[in-house]
This record gives structure tokens, C-alpha cells and sequence, in this order.
């Protein structure tokens, strides 16, 4: 295989074509496109391109108990979504319809800001959404255990 200058790509002075093509794919291949070549400043670019290469192309794969505990997130997210509509028909409510990932992602956001110590979290939020949020994230709307103010 033969060698190619990068001009820096993955911090690498040189790699083959078929390594370049790997960073290149992991980065900008994927299911999110991230838009930033219109940005001025270079210092801010360079950020963006170490948190591509970062969350993209450096990535370790997320261990299977994880992988579950965020599966079983969203299954609650889309049941309470489930729940609210068959109870509340025809009523108007800010359902979290097309943004059920929100649920998982805020709760390894809690979870972790707890385990590093983390005592108290300040979250506002918009309509879309904020009783699924409470209820699977704040805590147990049946039982009352939530605080909102």
C-alpha cells in the first residue's frame, strides 16, 4: 500500500489511500452531517475538527449493557408517548414525536453529571416533549416525585 501526504488529516503526516479513505468516511460518511467550512475563525474550525475526529472516527463502541439500558430509555419514552395519546385523545399536547432520542441522551446526561459528583441540574426546556422528560427523566409522575418550578 502506498503512502499519500495527508496535509494533517487525522493528525497523521501520511497514511494509504485506504486508511485516508476510513478517517474520511467514519468522519463525513455517517448519519449526522456537520456543517462548518463557513466559519471564519480557524481556531474554531480546528475545534469542530477534533470533536469530528473525535466522536466520529476515534469512536470505541458502546458497551452491550449500555446499548440496552439506552434501548430501554427509548422503549419507555415511546410507551409514555403510547400512554398520553390513548388517555388523552384529541386533546392538544406537545408530544415528543420525532425527537424520542432527547429521553436516552438526557438521561446519560443525569447519570453521568452524577457520577462525577454532580449534585444539582438546572434544565429548561420548550413545550415539545416536557412530559416525557419529567416523567422518565425528572422522575415518576404517578408518584409524584417531580419538582417543577
Amino acid at each position: 500500500d502506498r503512502e499519500f501526504i495527508t496535509g494533517g488529516l487525522h493528525d497523521e503526516k501520511t497514511a494509504t489511500l485506504r486508511r485516508i479513505l476510513e478517517i474520511l468516511r467514519k468522519a463525513y460518511c455517517g448519519k449526522v452531517g456537520i456543517e462548518y467550512r463557513h466559519i471564519q475563525s480557524k481556531e474554531e474550525k480546528d475545534w469542530i475538527r477534533r470533536q469530528i475526529r473525535e466522536q466520529f472516527v476515534d469512536t470505541v463502541p458502546l458497551d452491550p449493557a449500555i446499548r440496552k439500558e439506552l434501548l430501554q430509555k427509548l422503549i419507555e419514552a415511546e410507551q409514555f408517548e403510547q400512554f398520553l395519546h390513548k388517555k388523552y385523545l384529541g386533546q392538544k399536547r406537545f408530544s415528543l414525536e420525532g425527537c424520542e432520542t432527547v429521553i436516552p441522551m438526557l438521561d446519560q446526561l443525569v447519570e453521568g453529571s452524577a457520577a462525577r459528583g454532580i449534585r444539582q441540574i438546572f434544565m429548561g426546556m420548550a413545550h415539545r416533549g416536557r412530559l416525557n422528560v419529567l416523567s422518565n427523566i425528572v422522575g415518576d409522575a404517578e408518584k409524584g416525585d417531580m419538582a417543577e418550578r
